[in-house]
C-alpha cells in the first residue's frame, strides 16, 4: 500500500495527526525531523543555528529520497520540505500526500509558546507565519488532499484522512490525471468531473481512456486500471454495434466542435441501453483530447453535427451541474447572478449570442473558488490583506482550470473581467468603461446585487432599498451607471422575485 504523507506548516498537527493515524491504521510512524536528529545528534534548532538552513534543507531531501523507497508507512515531512519540489516528486512516486491547512492566527496561537521553533526567532513572529505561510502556499498546494485543521482535534481530523484513504480503497484507483492534465484542470477533473452523478470520460484522439469517472466506473463495472489506454468503443459498446460507433468517433473528430450523439452501450450486468453523449475537445499541455458527458436516455437520436449549439449549452449545464453538488450556495448565487444578468440583457436588447455567453460566464463565473482555501472563504469577519489576494486569485483560478475546454473559450474573457470597475480601479487588469465588454459589465452589476443582498459568514444581508441605495452610490466607480440605473428599475417592479424564490428552494440543479 502506499505510504500517507503529511505535509504542511508549523503548528498544524503533523505529528499529532501522524501517530494517531500510525495507531489506528497499525502502520510505522516516520518523523523525517526524528530521523534528521538522530543522525546529527543534534535537535533542529541546533542544527540551523550551528550548519544552517541550506545544510538542513540538502540533509532533509536526503532523508525524503530514502524513506520514499518504501511503502506502507506514515511519514511526517517538516514544515519548510515542500520547498523543494524534487521531495514532492519523490514523496508522491510512493505515497498519497494530505496538507494539513490553518489560517495564520490559528498558527501563531498554536505555536507562540514553542521557543525551539528556528524560524520563529524573529522580533514579529505574528507577522513571519503570514509570510512564510504566503511563500509556500503554491508549494502546499501540490498536495493530493487538503484537510483543515482550524476548529478540529486530532482524532477529527485522522478520521477525514482515514474516511478519504476508505473512499479511494472503495473506488479501487483514483485516476492519476497529472500525465495528461496538470495544475488547476486536474483540480477541476479531480473536484468536480471525478464525482460527478453522470458518467464522464476522456479519451486521446483515437479514443483511448485517459479518464473515467467513479459513475462511468460504477455504471460499466470496470476498474479504471483494467481501462485505462484502451478504446472506449470496445470496452462499452457491444460488438454489433462498434463499427458505426468507430464512424460516429470518426465523424466527431473531423468536426472539431461540441456534438451530441447517441450510442448503444452494454452496462456491468450485460444490459444494453441507449446513452445520450455530450463531447467537446479538451487541449492541454500541447495535447488534444475529448470529454464525453453521458446521459441515460430512451430515444436514439443520431449524430447530427447541426446541432452544435444546443450541444455546447448542454455540456456547460452538465458542467455546473456537477458543481452544484461541489458548493451548493455558490452555485445559488451562480443561478441568481444568471437570472438578474440575463433579465437586464433582455431589456437592453443584448443579441442572442452575446445572452448565451453571458449565461454560461454567469453560471460558471466562481468555479475557480473551489481552488480557494475554505476557511477563508468562510471566514466570519474582514479579509486580510493576504486572505484578499487569496480570493482575487479565483478570477485566474477559474479561467485556468476551464480553459482547456474547447466549449467554453468566448466565456473566458467575461469571466476575467467581471471583477473589473468602471473607473479602472478593479482587478485583474485594472479595465475601465467600454474596454470591459458589456456582457462582464451586466454580469457585475448582477453579481453585486446579489452579493449585497444574501447573507455572508462576515455580515448581514441587506434589504433591497439598501442594497439599491449602495449601488447606486457605485454608479460611475464600480457599475456602469446607465446600466445601473435600468437593473435598479427591474428590481423595483418584482419581475425578477419568483425566479429568484425558486432558486433559493432548490436542492439540485435543473435548467
Amino acid at each position: 500500500m502506499k505510504n500517507i504523507v503529511l505535509v504542511g506548516f508549523m503548528g498544524t498537527g503533523k505529528t499529532s495527526v501522524g501517530k494517531m493515524l500510525s495507531m489506528c491504521l497499525d502502520k510505522p510512524y516516520i518523523s523525517v525531523d526524528d530521523i534528521i536528529e538522530k543522525k546529527e545528534g543534534l535537535s533542529i534548532t541546533d542544527i540551523f543555528a550551528g550548519k544552517g538552513e541550506e545544510y538542513f534543507r540538502k540533509l532533509e531531501s536526503e532523508i525524503i529520497r530514502e524513506i520514499s523507497g518504501r511503502e506502507d508507512q506514515i511519514i511526517d515531512t517538516g514544515g519548510g520540505a515542500v520547498l523543494n519540489e524534487g521531495n514532492i516528486a519523490a514523496l508522491k512516486r510512493s505515497g498519497v500526500l494530505f496538507c494539513l491547512t490553518a489560517l495564520p492566527e490559528t498558527i501563531y496561537n498554536r505555536v507562540k509558546e514553542q521557543a525551539h521553533r528556528p524560524l520563529l526567532k524573529v522580533d514579529d513572529p505574528r507577522k513571519k507565519v503570514a509570510e512564510l505561510l504566503s511563500v509556500r502556499k503554491q508549494f502546499y498546494e501540490m498536495a493530493d488532499h487538503m484537510v483543515p485543521t482550524d476548529d478540529l482535534d486530532v482524532a477529527h481530523i485522522s478520521g477525514r484522512i482515514i474516511d478519504v484513504l476508505n473512499r479511494l480503497e472503495s473506488e479501487k484507483e483514483i485516476p492519476d490525471v497529472s500525465g495528461y492534465f496538470a495544475g488547476l484542470y486536474g483540480l477541476l477533473i479531480n473536484k468536480i468531473f471525478h464525482y460527478a452523478s453522470v458518467p464522464i470520460m476522456i479519451t486521446s484522439g483515437e479514443g483511448d481512456v485517459c479518464f473515467a469517472n467513479s459513475e462511468f466506473i460504477e455504471i460499466f463495472g470496470l476498474g479504471f486500471a483494467d481501462i485505462r489506454g484502451k478504446c472506449w468503443i470496445d470496452l462499452v459498446v457491444p460488438q454489433n454495434n462498434r463499427n458505426e460507433a468507430r464512424e460516429k468517433f470518426s465523424s466527431i473528430m473531423e468536426y472539431g466542435k461540441a456534438i451530441k450523439f447517441t450510442i448503444l452501450v452494454s452496462d456491468k450486468t450485460g444490459r444494453t441501453r441507449f446513452y445520450n453523449w455530450i463531447v467537446d475537445t479538451l487541449v492541454s499541455g500541447g495535447e488534444k483530447h475529448l470529454i464525453f458527458a453521458g446521459l441515460n436516455c430512451h430515444d436514439t437520436v443520431g449524430l447530427d453535427i447541426n446541432v452544435q449549439p444546443a450541444a455546447a449549452q448542454e455540456m456547460i449545464d452538465r458542467i455546473f451541474s456537477m458543481s452544484w453538488d461541489e458548493d451548493l450556495e455558490t452555485s445559488k448565487h451562480s443561478m441568481k447572478v444568471m437570472v438578474y444578468s440575463l433579465e437586464l440583457a433582455d431589456r437592453i436588447g443584448l443579441p442572442e449570442k452575446e445572452k448565451e455567453i453571458l449565461r454560461s460566464a454567469a453560471l460558471l463565473h466562481d468555479i475557480g473558488k473551489i481552488a480557494m482555501n475554505e476557511k477563508i472563504l468562510l471566514k466570519d469577519g474582514k479579509l486580510d490583506d493576504i486572505e484578499y489576494e487569496h480570493i482575487k486569485n479565483h478570477i485566474k483560478y477559474g479561467v485556468d482550470m476551464i480553459r482547456p475546454v474547447n466549449i467554453l473559450e468566448e466565456i473566458l474573457p467575461v469571466i476575467d473581467s467581471h471583477h473589473e470597475n468602471y473607473d479602472g480601479s478593479g482587478y485583474p487588469k485594472g479595465l475601465k468603461r467600454e474596454e470591459i465588454s458589456l456582457p462582464a459589465r451586466i454580469l457585475s452589476i448582477a453579481d453585486i446585487f446579489d452579493a449585497l443582498t444574501s447573507l455572508r459568514p462576515y455580515r448581514r444581508s441587506f434589504p433591497i432599498e439598501e442594497a439599491i441605495r449602495i449601488m447606486r452610490k457605485e454608479k460611475g466607480k464600480k457599475l456602469d451607471p446607465e446600466l445601473t440605473d435600468i437593473f435598479i428599475e427591474l428590481v423595483k417592479n418584482g419581475s425578477m422575485d419568483a425566479k429568484i424564490r425558486n432558486i433559493d428552494d432548490k436542492n439540485g440543479y435543473k435548467r
